[in-house]
């Protein structure tokens, strides 16, 4: 039985069930089989012309929703894949919304769906499995460690992988990750500009139990380089990403001794609390102490008074760009490894000046 037409009455006291359109439905009414179908919406078999308009009309006329797991599991070719998130022992911080945000926004204009997962101990496991059963075809994941156990073991599991960040010696692996050293230079370039010769880096203390990420070392690394070579003086600091912990990120700094002129800040969230500490403390921004954050706050850019100074990429884009990696990896196995270094932009608004 076909749904009623959009705003037909039905008779008082009689019960209506709408019948949800099935594959068979769809063959039945485009006079073809069910795997003909399933040929058409997978795009696994070359479909004539003509067959292919009277399915899609069919499909059209029925309201036929695919059921892509379905598919999958009756041997067809999966059309989600998965986002490893960060779980509950790290905050999901705008970064990680855009990131979010972007890798749905790739696998949508390819005709994907996004599942997202926590990064749970059982990610890995459960990753595996789902590709097993053909449930996901691939997996983006995040938050990479110089030393990452979780892609060896997705690897050879064979699970189609791309990640957001790198391992340490990345050499055959798909991934879109930031350009450290370029963005460290940029940062302590226009502070040794500015004349600022002794700075302080915020970097992000991870939950215990938790290693460093890549982006916590390829920073802190290219910072202390740039800065020896232009016979500059780093001290670094560790707190997590977190607004309250401003007020003791700023503690620490102003502790440093000899005192510091200038801030690099590594979460966007700890960069927010740490511009509302200095107000609290009496402290001038920009003029007592400069401060850049390093990691892209997106809209909330304009809660800082003054505008925060950043060295950010587009982390939107970036997510995209891992979601398009990944499908191309699917679409051909043997394609060329997608390996993108982004550059950040350096963009001065008010809490950098001149050195007193």
């Amino acid at each position: 039985m076909l749904r009623c037409a959009p705003g037909r009455r039905r008779a008082p006291g009689r019960a209506y069930h709408a019948h949800v359109a099935t594959r068979r439905d769809v063959a039945r009414l485009a006079g073809v089989s069910p795997s003909t179908v399933s040929y058409v919406l997978s795009g696994a078999r070359p479909i004539g012309t003509e067959v292919c308009e009277r399915v899609h009309r069919a499909i059209e006329q029925l309201d036929y929703q695919p059921s892509y797991a379905a598919g999958a599991l009756a041997g067809g070719r999966s059309k989600a894949i998965a986002l490893v998130v960060p779980d509950g022992d790290f905050a999901l911080t705008a970064t990680y919304g855009e990131f979010i945000n972007g890798t749905a926004m790739g696998a949508q204009e390819a005709g994907y769906h996004l599942l997202l997962h926590t990064a749970a101990d059982s990610a890995v496991e459960e990753m595996r499995q789902l590709h097993g059963s053909g449930v996901i075809a691939g997996v983006v994941l995040m938050e990479i460690r110089l030393r990452d156990s979780r892609v060896k073991t997705l690897r050879e599991a064979g699970v189609p992988l791309v990640l957001i960040g790198r391992t340490a010696n990345p050499v055959d692996l798909d991934f879109v990750d930031r350009d450290f050293v370029h963005d460290s230079r940029l940062a302590v370039d226009h502070l040794h500009a500015l004349g600022h010769r002794r700075i302080a880096l915020v970097n992000e203390q991870r939950p215990r139990g938790h290693a460093k990420l890549g982006v916590d070392e390829r920073f802190s690394q290219g910072i202390h380089e740039r800065s020896a070579e232009l016979g500059m003086t780093v001290q670094e600091v560790f707190f997590p990403n977190r607004p309250e912990a401003g007020q003791d990120a700023l503690a620490a700094v102003l502790a440093l001794r000899p005192r510091v002129t200038a801030v690099l800040t590594l979460g966007d969230l700890l960069s927010l609390g740490f511009i509302s500490a200095t107000h609290q403390r009496g402290i001038d921004v920009p003029h007592d102490l400069s401060v850049i954050a390093l990691a892209g706050v997106g809209p909330n850019v304009g809660l800082t008074s003054p505008p925060l100074t950043t060295v950010s990429i587009p982390d939107r884009l970036l997510g995209e760009a891992a979601a398009q990696a990944l499908i191309r990896r699917l679409s051909d196995p043997d394609a060329e490894l997608t390996q993108s270094l982004w550059t950040g932009t350096l963009t001065v608004r008010g809490t950098t000046a001149r050195r007193k």
